[in-house]
């Protein structure tokens, strides 16, 4: 029962260590010098996921950068210009509105491959919750995501019992709120959660559940960029009690006065360190590398974007003498209702 407990411990730390997406902003930087787009270090809550949208994109003001300039740092703070795009080019801007709302659903589908125990697939976990825009001040927006609780879908493949399991442990989602603000520029800060009376198996769950609400908006450049434009953001994120470092390709598909289609490659790695697990057991992260990618169709009048995606990652941990190495699959989908 011991080595059990501490396997799926472990399990549940791999998962949540590599799909996050909660930035350390002071480590967040630009990159320098030119950067070949088509080589992001090929890169997908995750999702998980808060957004705050626009009501449309304002106009670009002033000459804007010929398709195939120099890579530009001056896109905002830790974002690089790769490549402006076509003409015409847009200022992109999310601009709440006070009081806008909107159901969102989120599904999440994971499929690990941990020794001893092997290839596993889980039940998908779906969770329902209202968003409302509290306040904007200086284009700053403040809002707040309510769980109306966690379904449990069995799946082919799964555990027996896993899916009554997870639906006793997921029960006490009904009620817990995220409160968060985003700046016009995407830029997600003061992650707050409350309520809910979920277990300590679930937490780190829930955690995931939050970062995946971050990546539903896009970190968007200062400059104008047209279809086909490119940029890329280096950070630091904290995730699961790690620090993983994760590079971010966007590039802009579709783009109108009122709607922006953007694809996301992501990279991350970790190398050796120490970190909390569930029941306040340690381990040690030995390493950690992923990649995946995901794609945000964002009504700009609407507070959440769209999101689907897969993040891909490899972890090898250890802790009380036994080591795993664990591959995890995790398949994101954000949806209005």
């Amino acid at each position: 029962m011991r080595t059990k407990t501490l396997l799926l411990s472990l399990l549940v730390a791999a998962t949540t260590a590599a799909g996050g997406c909660k930035k350390d902003d002071k480590k967040s930087e630009p990159t320098a010098g030119k950067t070949d787009p088509a080589k992001p270090t090929e890169p997908g809550t995750a999702a998980a996921s808060g957004n705050a949208p626009a009501t449309g994109a304002a106009p670009a003001t002033g000459a804007a950068p010929a398709t195939g300039a120099p890579t530009s740092t001056a896109g905002g703070a830790g974002i690089t210009i790769l490549d402006p795009g076509a003409e015409p080019r847009v200022t992109l801007r999310y601009q709440l509105a006070a009081g806008t709302k909107q159901a969102i659903e989120t599904a999440l589908d994971m499929k690990m491959d941990v020794p001893p125990m092997g290839a596993m697939t889980l039940p998908t976990m779906v969770m329902g919750a209202d968003v409302e825009v509290l306040s904007v001040d200086g284009g700053k927006a403040t809002y707040k995501t309510v769980f109306k609780g966690m379904e449990v879908r069995d799946v082919p493949g799964t555990m027996p019992g896993m899916a009554d399991a997870m639906k006793q442990a997921g029960a006490g989602m009904a009620g817990l709120t995220i409160t968060a603000s985003v700046d016009p520029n995407g830029h997600a800060s003061d992650f707050k959660v409350e309520g809910g009376n979920l277990p300590p198996e679930m937490q780190q769950t829930m955690d995931q559940a939050k970062q995946t609400m971050e990546q539903a908006v896009a970190q968007l450049p200062t400059e104008a960029v047209g279809k086909g434009a490119k940029w890329q953001v280096k950070q630091t994120v904290d995730q699961g009690g790690a620090k993983v470092d994760q590079t971010i390709v966007f590039e802009l598909l579709e783009v109108s006065d009122k709607s922006a289609r953007i694809k996301a490659v992501y990279a991350m790695s970790a190398g050796k360190q120490e970190m909390k697990i569930q029941g306040g057991m340690s381990a040690t992260l030995e390493s950690l590398t992923g990649s995946g990618d995901m794609e945000l169709t964002i009504d700009l009048t609407k507070p959440v974007a769209a999101v689907t995606g897969t993040i891909d990652t490899k972890t090898k941990m250890s802790a009380m003498g036994q080591t795993m190495d664990v591959g995890a699959s995790i398949k994101m989908a954000i949806t209005s209702k």
